[in-house]
């Protein structure tokens, strides 16, 4: 789809007697997801966001949590426009992106909207391609999906560079884990992306890294997959500290151990590129 869109565009541009626009390559298109909920996701892809924007890249962070999104809380964010507006094609997409800390710009989900739109395949593609030929050209596009295992996760999922799988280490969030993967490899037909994972409320790195060695092994042997572990996350009290205030904890407190634990992860992901 995006193919045919290009070469409409060249001959529009052609017809009208202008140069078409010189393709650049896609950004790096990083999916932030979990089979569970409540186990800190939207944290961590907001405070992600905010690290590669402090590297000096051009980040944009998708709030893509059908209708019950809360990246702009977090962030202290007071957007005009929505996903919604974008999907419905009521605004651009570059009115509706909102800046953030270090130059993070965002894309705020819709919460408990009556109306909301639904996002078959045709409004996600159209999304993400409006996201990447926006201008100034993107380095990375960060997606927080909701929880579960819906048609609208797996899209983007399959769709992007890397998958970033956030659990707990309690059992039920690691058999939905599992479950994700599973339904990725299943949706994605053979081209997977990067699958990473990170351990979020561990009470140790011991039990951290028994978490991720136990799901490890699980996946290579019932589905001949890698995942890689990208770091984990101690429980601590800024984190919720930091919700209260509606500041990303790697600004209202970054010195904690939670904020720099997600700086060593964005390093490590970006180390650890396509």
């Amino acid at each position: 789809m995006r193919d045919q869109a290009n070469r409409l565009r060249e001959m529009a541009a052609q017809l009208m007697g202008r140069k078409a626009p010189v393709k650049t390559e896609r950004p790096r298109t990083i999916v932030v997801t979990s089979g569970k909920g409540g186990v800190g996701k939207t944290n961590i892809a907001s405070n992600l966001g905010i690290i590669l924007a402090g590297m000096r890249k051009n980040v944009v962070l998708v709030d893509a949590d059908a209708n019950l999104g809360n990246t702009e809380m977090i962030l202290g964010l007071s957007p005009k426009y929505r996903l919604s507006h974008v999907v419905r094609n009521e605004v651009d997409i570059t009115d509706a992106l909102v800046a953030s800390h270090n130059g993070l710009k965002v894309l705020a989900g819709d919460s408990g909207k009556y109306d909301f739109p639904t996002l078959t395949t045709a409004t996600q593609q159209q999304l993400l391609d409006s996201i990447y030929e926006s201008e100034p050209a993107k380095d990375f596009v960060l997606i927080d999906t909701s929880a579960g295992l819906t048609d609208e996760i797996l899209f983007f999922a399959v769709h992007s560079d890397d998958v970033i799988i956030i659990t707990t280490p309690e059992p039920t969030a690691v058999m939905d884990a599992y479950a994700m993967v599973k339904l990725v490899q299943h949706t994605a037909k053979g081209s997977m992306p990067a699958l990473r994972l990170v351990v979020n409320m561990a009470k140790s790195p011991r039990e951290a890294e028994a978490t991720f060695r136990n799901l490890e092994s699980v996946i290579q042997h019932f589905l001949h997959e890698k995942i890689e572990f990208l770091g984990f996350l101690l429980y601590d009290a800024a984190i919720s500290k930091s919700v209260c205030a509606q500041t990303p904890v790697v600004v209202n407190a970054p010195h904690s151990s939670v904020a720099l634990s997600l700086r060593a992860i964005a390093h490590k992901l970006m180390v650890n590129g396509r």
